[in-house]
């Protein structure tokens, strides 16, 4: 099934959730080493180059994402009122963090001295502003680190509902 039910996630909802932990995190991997070769280099380049383009990519993903939260039911989680008000608390960090971490990518090639060439031909054209730069640049490299603590709280609640056996987190790893 592609759409969601009342008891779980459909096959479109569960795709772009794993997908999009996977380039977070390749994301946030990608961002670590990125910088480690010679500045100007081949390598350099072309993992930065990769980084733009997954970033790219999450983003795009992101907005599908969210318009197939908003027009698809949430599953029942099984939660108490108190719990499943925190895991919404939860969701919506993650996803303004995620939301916020991708417009400060984009404000960092805006801001950049150069255009930044794009997939598809499009070219993002850069404004110079070396001061707004500098400053994207930090703001996304600490969000980074809060985006990863964020994640491994996820992780961890979906731990703590795996060993207490409760259903929330099955409507997200049940198969079809």
């Amino acid at each position: 099934m592609l759409r969601n039910t009342p008891s779980q996630y459909g096959l479109v909802a569960r795709l772009l959730h794993h997908l999009m932990a996977l380039l977070v995190l390749g994301l946030f991997l990608l961002g670590l080493v990125m910088d480690l070769p010679e500045k100007g280099g081949a390598l350099a380049s072309a993992l930065k180059a990769l980084h733009l383009n997954l970033g790219t990519l999450a983003m795009l993903l992101l907005i599908l994402r969210s318009l197939w939260r908003a027009s698809n039911p949430i599953p029942e989680a099984g939660l108490s009122a108190p719990n499943a008000r925190w895991a919404h608390i939860g969701h919506l960090a993650l996803y303004g963090a995620m939301a916020l971490q991708m417009l400060l990518g984009l404000l960092i090639l805006l801001s950049r001295s150069r255009d930044t060439p794009l997939w598809w031909g499009l070219t993002l054209p850069g404004a110079g502003w070396s001061w707004l730069h500098k400053a994207a640049e930090e703001a996304h490299q600490w969000l980074a680190w809060g985006l990863m603590a964020l994640v491994a709280g996820h992780l961890v609640m979906v731990l703590v509902h795996k060993a207490k056996g409760d259903s929330s987190q099955r409507g997200m790893l049940k198969r079809d």
